[in-house]
């Protein structure tokens, strides 16, 4: 395995132990520390079966990838502090700077997190042989998808409520992937046109995986993120209510939608037909 990944694998074990000793510097910073050990370690673990990785023969890529993953997390941090509260941060840098630097460090690795671990998913090959029946699509249909995937966007905008989250964690990837679909990007839709559910299911367990270290590590963190979600408080996984939990999959599977969208535009824009192997 490259040292990258031996690095990852050793920071994952000695940051684990440095928390329960009281260090507070990888107290405060534990969840930014482990994240991007396993996006080490996972991306190692992937070139010893792919003979690629993303971060060194797609550097530009995974770039892009980290980029787009904080600009697409601050989205729903907008709809969440203005709209839907579900969950806040303590402790936070006072000084704007600090704390920016914090937001990207941490919402960067989102989309990889995600899309490694699906990945190593699909080379495991866990649902490799699963069928499906092919879904019969058409203009009608993806219109329908789309207009629902508007509404679920929207509707946040004008009937603010805690318990109408899974509408924006739902609403993008009802909204993109049909677009995805007519401009010939990736789509999961394309997948089901085709009777594949392979990277749907990679995506929605990959997702659960990231979720659960996600919860996992924030659990006893110094600076961590607290749920407001307004059910199920009682019966959580580590800080996250049971409720919240359930939609790590579909989360996985809208980061999937948006970053096929912001990668085939940027293909666009930058005139190449494909910026590096899919994904998934």
């Amino acid at each position: 395995m490259r040292l990258t990944g031996w690095i990852g694998l050793v920071v994952l074990i000695v940051a684990e132990i440095l928390l329960f000793r009281g260090n507070k510097f990888v107290g405060f910073n534990f969840t930014q520390i482990q994240w991007w050990a396993y996006i080490l370690f996972l991306d190692a673990l992937i070139e010893k079966k792919w003979k690629k990785s993303y971060i060194y023969h797609y550097p530009g890529e995974f770039a892009l990838m980290a980029v787009y993953s904080f600009g697409c997390w601050l989205i729903y941090e907008f709809y969440n502090i203005y709209y839907i509260p579900n969950w806040y941060y303590t402790p936070l840098p006072e000084a704007w700077l600090p704390r920016w630097i914090l937001y990207f460090v941490s919402f960067a690795t989102i989309f990889p997190g995600i899309f490694l671990a699906a990945r190593c998913c699909e080379l495991i090959g866990l649902f490799k042989t699963w069928k499906m029946k092919a879904w019969n699509l058409n203009k009608k249909k993806l219109y329908a998808w789309l207009t629902v995937g508007i509404v679920f966007l929207v509707f946040p905008f004008i009937y603010s409520s805690t318990y109408l989250f899974a509408l924006v964690w739902l609403g993008f990837a009802l909204f993109l992937d049909p677009i995805n679909y007519m401009l010939g990007y990736e789509s999961i839709l394309k997948d089901f046109e085709n009777a594949k559910i392979s990277k749907f299911m990679n995506l929605m367990l990959g997702g659960y995986i990231c979720g659960f270290l996600w919860e996992f590590w924030n659990y006893w963190a110094l600076r961590k993120w607290i749920y407001t979600v307004p059910f199920t408080q009682n019966i959580k996984i580590f800080e996250m209510p049971i409720a919240g939990f359930t939609g790590f999959g579909p989360f996985a599977v809208e980061c999937f939608c948006m970053w096929a969208f912001l990668r085939g535009i940027t293909a666009s824009i930058l005139k190449k037909p494909k910026l590096a192997p899919e994904i998934l």
